[in-house]
């Protein structure tokens, strides 16, 4: 016999030793080394398929969230859009409403036909609807003589009626206790109505009307709105 042949006998010797005290150990509860080694590699090979599956799981659960998320955004965007768009048409509309409103600047020819005169006043002055009908008219109001002796007028814009009971005076060939509250720029006062005149603005006046309204931070109103309250 070989020196080969006779380490092939020991081996196998050797092998079916092992298996023997295997099987010796597991009848007490014992395992060895051996089948302990076998069982790591067994589990060893089954983890990647394990590891596969739950990739698997992971990557469709990713897929799936990320679908769902980039439909939300979509859907979030469109919605602002339908938003900005809504808010810009509103917008336009608005502002071309408050353009139309507004309108071209008030003019000295709109302002004389729209204005009160004294004659109008003392006509109407005992009219029941004459305190509504009168506030947010325009007159020509005398305010007395300057230095060089001449006849000084103001426009001004009428806000209320005032009675003063106690002190009547004469308004052409009538009595009444009525007396204008008259607005120029942010200034107010109480005035009678024998102070109104009859003549028409000058374009001077009207000059100098728009210049305090813009002085005091306030709108020059317009054709329309002048025509709209008379």
């Amino acid at each position: 016999i070989s020196q080969d042949e006779e380490d092939e006998e020991e081996e196998e010797e050797i092998d079916e030793s092992e298996e023997e005290s295997d099987d010796d150990d597991e009848e007490y509860g014992v395992v060895s080394k051996s089948k302990k080694r076998k069982r790591i590699k067994g589990s060893k090979k089954k983890i990647p398929k394990t590891r596969k599956k739950q990739n698997k799981i992971k990557r469709r659960s990713t897929k799936h969230y990320s679908e769902e998320d980039d439909a939300s955004e979509e859907d979030s965007f469109s919605e602002d859009r339908r938003r900005d768009k809504v808010i810009e048409s509103t917008s336009d509309e608005a502002r071309s409403e408050e353009e139309e409103e507004e309108g071209e600047e008030v003019d000295l020819e709109t302002i004389n036909k729209n204005r009160l005169t004294r004659q109008w006043l003392r006509e109407f002055v005992v009219a029941p609807w004459f305190d509504d009908i009168v506030i947010g008219q325009y007159v020509r109001l005398g305010i007395g003589q300057g230095n060089d002796k001449v006849m000084q007028y103001r426009l001004c814009e009428v806000t209320g009626v005032k009675i003063v009971a106690e002190r009547p005076y004469s308004l052409e060939d009538i009595m009444t206790e009525k007396r204008l509250v008259l607005r120029i720029g942010r200034n107010e006062r109480v005035w009678k109505m024998d102070t109104i005149s009859n003549t028409r603005i000058s374009w001077q006046e009207l000059e100098k009307w728009k210049s305090k309204l813009l002085e005091d931070r306030m709108k020059i109103p317009s054709k329309k709105k002048i025509i709209c309250k008379t």
